[in-house]
Parts: C-alpha cells; sequence; structure tokens
C-alpha cells in the first residue's frame, strides 16, 4: 500500500517536495469559539473526532510544489473522473478519508494505490507535459467545485501571481467550463483566461501524466478555507436588510429523493409564511439577492452551500441533515455539519428513519416536522 500524506509535516519528509506559499486563514480564536459552538447530538460513532480534527488542524493553506510527479486520472463516465497525484518517490498526496471510496473505484485504479506496477495494467496509456502546473480538483457538482477547486483557487490568488507563476496553467480535465463557474471564478477575482491547461482523456481510460512539476493547494482546514472564500463574496455582494422571513432550498431534479417526505416539508414552509426556491434553477446574482434577504433557510446536505455564502452572518441556517447508510464510518451530514460549524449558526438536526432509495444509491430521510415547526417558530 501506497504512503497518503497531506500534512506539511509529512510532505517535508518527501525529497521531491517544496513548500513554496503559506498563508494563515484564521486566528486560533476564532477556532477556539467555532469548536465551542459545535452542535453536538446525534452524532454517529466517529463524528466528534472528525469535526474535531476538522476544527482543529492549521488554519492555513498552503502550497507544495512537487518535482517530477504523475497525475493518474479515469474518466469514470462523460462527467466524473477520478485523480491520483504520486511524488517521484511514490507517495500518494490525498486528503484524509480520501480512501473512503477506495473501494468504489475500479481495480486498476485500486491497483495502483496498493503499489502495484502501473505500466502492466490495462487501459493505461502515458503522456508528458513540461512547465509549471497548479492543480486543485475540479468538479461538475457544485457543491464540490467551490471548496475544491474555487476556494484554495481563490485563496491561493497572489501566489499564482507571483512572477515565478505568470506562465503556469491550471489544470482541468472537463472539456470546457460551466458558465456558473465562469460567473463564480470573475466573482472572487480568479483570471482564468488563457490559464487552463486541458488534459482530456477518453472515457473508461487511464492516464498517467508524467510533469516537469505541480503546484499543489495543500488546505488542511475545509472550513477555515471555505470561510476565507465567503470573504470574497461578502466583497461584493448585495447589501439588504432581511424581508424574506423562511426559506427552504429544495430540490427538483433526482436528488429530490434524498428527502422522502419532501412535499410535506413544502408544505409545511409555506404554511409558516414562507417560500420554497429551487437554487439551481437561479443566477448568481439570484443567488446573492435571495439568500442575502432571507432570515432563516433550512436546506439539505450540501444545498447549504449557497446560504452559507451568500446570507448575512446574523441570519440563521436549519440544515436537515443526511446520514451514510452506506458506511458506517462516514460522518452524519457532511457538508450540512461543516457548514453549520463554519457560520456558528443555530444547528437542528431534524432526522428519523433512513433507508436506501429504489436505486440503492443515496440513502433518503424523513424530516421530523414537528421538530422543525418548533426550531422555525422558536426562530420567526
Amino acid at each position: 500500500m501506497r504512503k497518503s500524506i497531506w500534512f506539511v509535516d509529512e510532505l517535508l519528509k518527501d525529497s521531491s517536495i517544496d513548500v513554496v506559499y503559506h498563508k494563515n486563514l484564521r486566528s486560533w480564536e476564532e477556532v477556539a469559539l467555532s469548536w465551542k459552538n459545535v452542535f453536538k447530538p446525534e452524532f454517529a460513532p466517529n463524528m466528534p473526532k472528525l469535526l474535531r480534527q476538522e476544527i482543529l488542524q492549521p488554519d492555513e493553506i498552503t502550497v507544495a510544489r512537487l518535482k517530477s510527479p504523475k497525475i493518474i486520472a479515469c474518466r469514470l463516465n462523460h462527467m466524473e473522473y477520478k485523480v491520483l497525484i504520486l511524488t517521484a518517490n511514490g507517495n500518494l498526496v490525498r486528503a484524509p478519508h480520501d480512501d473512503l471510496w477506495d473501494s468504489c473505484l475500479p481495480v486498476d485504479l485500486q491497483a495502483i494505490i496498493c503499489g502495484q506496477e502501473s505500466v502492466h495494467l490495462p487501459r493505461f496509456h502515458v503522456s508528458k507535459f513540461m512547465g509549471e502546473l497548479f492543480y486543485a480538483y475540479h468538479s461538475t457538482n457544485y457543491t464540490h467545485f467551490i471548496y475544491e477547486y474555487l476556494a484554495p483557487l481563490a485563496c491561493t490568488g497572489d501566489f499564482r501571481c507571483e512572477e515565478a507563476m505568470q506562465n503556469s496553467k491550471i489544470v482541468t480535465f472537463a472539456k470546457c467550463l460551466a458558465s456558473w463557474q465562469n460567473d463564480l471564478f470573475a466573482e472572487v477575482g480568479v483570471d482564468i483566461e488563457g490559464k487552463i491547461a486541458t488534459f482530456q482523456i477518453p472515457e473508461g481510460t487511464i492516464w498517467c501524466f508524467e510533469l516537469d512539476s505541480l503546484h499543489v493547494p495543500i488546505k488542511t482546514n475545509r472550513i477555515s478555507t471555505l470561510r476565507a472564500l465567503r470573504s470574497y463574496f461578502k466583497a461584493s455582494s448585495i447589501s439588504a436588510k432581511p424581508d424574506i422571513p423562511l426559506a427552504l432550498c429544495t430540490r427538483n431534479d433526482s436528488r429530490r429523493a434524498r428527502i422522502a417526505n419532501a412535499d410535506e416539508l413544502e408544505a409545511l414552509v409555506i404554511e409558516l409564511g414562507g417560500v420554497n426556491v429551487d437554487p439551481a434553477r437561479m443566477s448568481l446574482k439570484e443567488k446573492k439577492d435571495f439568500f442575502s434577504k432571507a432570515s432563516l433557510v433550512i436546506a439539505e446536505s450540501s444545498g447549504t452551500m449557497n446560504p452559507f455564502l451568500f446570507s448575512d452572518s446574523s441570519n440563521v441556517l436549519i440544515p436537515v441533515a443526511l446520514e451514510s447508510a452506506r458506511r458506517t464510518d462516514l460522518f452524519y451530514g457532511g457538508t450540512t455539519h461543516n457548514t453549520g460549524v463554519m457560520h456558528r449558526y443555530q444547528y437542528n438536526l431534524c432526522m428519523t428513519t433512513t433507508f436506501q432509495t429504489p436505486n440503492g444509491v443515496m440513502p433518503s430521510i424523513y424530516v421530523d416536522l414537528v421538530k422543525l415547526r418548533h426550531a422555525i417558530r422558536a426562530q420567526l
């Protein structure tokens, strides 16, 4: 099994890595206050430990320069891909808990993770690329795009403007960026024109890109990275006195199945004088305008990202958490818990029975409407 490294002290033990940039994102006073305000009921067995690790990790972002690394990429379908970064010494550069999904990967990638000779694997191709490259994980998923791609690019903007990085390229495996992604780049001041290096690979194949160098942003505390990104939006956000007392972020695609009683939940919000809104159908300007005016927002899992980015810090978020029915070592809530901590919003876990959806991909939940009604009335 290859060794996985991520934290700075681990990176510095690899002779092929140099740390070339470092920035603190938050004071320790804020870290202590965040941990004090974490809402702690009904956690999965390892949730307190993971939250503590997330909050109390060094509140910083670092850029590591890898000399002669390899990027191994596999396109799983027309939209999603998996990437492994190997140092010249054969170590894997990846964040803690990334290994939770190893069992879901194609067997070829699992073999690489285990340290087997990749040259003998089927569907494996090698390509070379020279020059300075900057890598952050690009995703077509809105939430993952924000905290894996947009946040580290925004937080390291001053580094990428340095003379040595003027001609560097940002790696992506997407054929083109979506319009909403370009809008977000423009919003936070990330100039990507002429700075994208697209590595296109056919579906169902594995490619090994042998590079001259690769700059990788290391965010040991995802919470603080997202908090820093929020400050970029606040600088240009619409200032308005909240006049929407209650809002529910709903879904009108396949993800609607994540909440089994979604119709009843929407009816409750209307009954209490609120509005139901689907952020996926809103422009960036509409999101900023709406969530800056919403006093109380209810959102499920990754649906908490929009109110987190665009709402006023005095507003209240009630996340409705999903738990994983597939892996006992995954914590409840995920992004929901993290956004609740990041914003220090009042947190109410409104969840009861969990069961699998018909396709077996995602768990689905019933929201405890009685408990939620009390939580809403306590805030209105």
